[in-house]
């Protein structure tokens, strides 16, 4: 859960800082998912790709 910028104004110094490493942490969070849900994409292209070329250099010989 992100803490809103009002919300984090009204906290003490000590717990502020923690809501912001929250923020941030829940933030990283999202960023490595949505990398690998490229990743798997883009292995799925990969893959094939790789099909494709081993069928033409099979029907070429």
């Amino acid at each position: 859960m992100t803490y809103r910028k009002v919300t984090i104004r009204k906290m003490p110094p000590h717990t502020r800082k923690l809501a912001r490493l929250l923020n941030e942490l829940d933030s990283v969070h999202t960023r490595l998912r949505n990398l690998i849900d490229h990743g798997r994409v883009l292995e799925l292209y990969a893959r094939a790709s790789m099909k494709a070329t081993a069928a033409t250099k099979e029907e070429s010989t």
